[in-house]
């Protein structure tokens, strides 16, 4: 393209292409193992770009996505497509970060190659990883959340005999999956909370985990109760939930959390 439109054109048209792309990005899905799953969430737009593309951050600034060139020529001397990153903020412009993808696209909402992840020393193939724009993510969570049990429950007793029935209920908040903005949402997962809203249920990422904990910590890492679980929705967690007793994280396999009609039933 460059040799057809000279570098002055070449510089016009990125800078008008990227200035219509999304002003808001999701980077979505999943790596294998869930290794840096720190990178999955929103990035805006940045005013910085770089080599012609813009920079997206995440909203506390320590990630960032971008494009860099490859650097190497092929062998009739035509530059080697580039790669888009992410990273950490302070490696924007270099090439690399926890998640690549080699494609020259001049937006990132427009890539199709498959995404890698770094881990072990090493990029492993990452086909589950994908770019949204607000809308297409706003469409794919409504759709991967619709049918959530509208209330849930720990169902079982922990080593003191604390029985968890009794003891925890959490609704969502939403009177119809119709009307999401009813619902709270983090870490695009439903956040449940007690009737008095002393007692929360949310997931947080990074490794995914689910954390039972109080009403003002929501979205940290900070619980009495928790399962490492990607689980989109609560009562599909398979994972062991473990509690935080005497000092120390102790595993019960018999405490599950189960939708309100489960519950029920059982």
């Amino acid at each position: 393209m460059g040799g057809i439109m000279g570098p002055e054109a070449l510089a016009e048209y990125m800078l008008s292409k990227s200035g219509g792309s999304a002003s808001l990005i999701h980077i979505s899905g999943c790596t294998p193992g869930n290794h840096n799953a720190l990178c999955f969430g929103a990035y805006s737009k940045q005013a910085t770009m770089v080599e012609g593309r813009h920079v997206y951050q995440s909203a506390d600034g320590s990630l960032s996505v971008w494009w860099a060139a490859s650097g190497v020529d092929d062998e009739m001397g035509n530059p080697t497509p580039g790669s888009w990153y992410c990273g950490p903020t302070e490696a924007v412009g270099s090439r690399s970060g926890y998640l690549k993808v080699t494609e020259n696209t001049d937006i990132p909402e427009e890539i199709t190659k498959k995404w890698q992840v770094f881990f072990d020393g090493a990029l492993h193939e990452a086909p589950e990883v994908s770019v949204l724009t607000a809308t297409q993510h706003a469409t794919l969570l409504l759709a991967n959340l619709t049918g959530a049990a509208r209330t849930v429950a720990v169902q079982g007793r922990t080593s003191e005999g604390l029985d968890c029935f009794s003891a925890f209920g959490f609704s969502k908040l939403t009177q119809a999956l119709a009307t999401p903005a009813v619902a709270e949402i983090v870490n695009d997962r439903y956040t449940y909370r007690s009737e008095d809203g002393t007692i929360a249920l949310w997931h947080v990422t990074a490794p995914p985990t689910w954390v039972i904990g109080g009403g003002g910590d929501v979205g940290g890492r900070s619980g009495f109760m928790i399962v490492e679980d990607a689980a989109l929705l609560p009562e599909r967690i398979e994972a062991i939930w473990k509690v935080f007793e005497d000092g120390n994280w102790n595993e019960h396999p018999g405490l599950k959390l189960m939708g309100q009609e489960d519950v029920m039933a059982a």
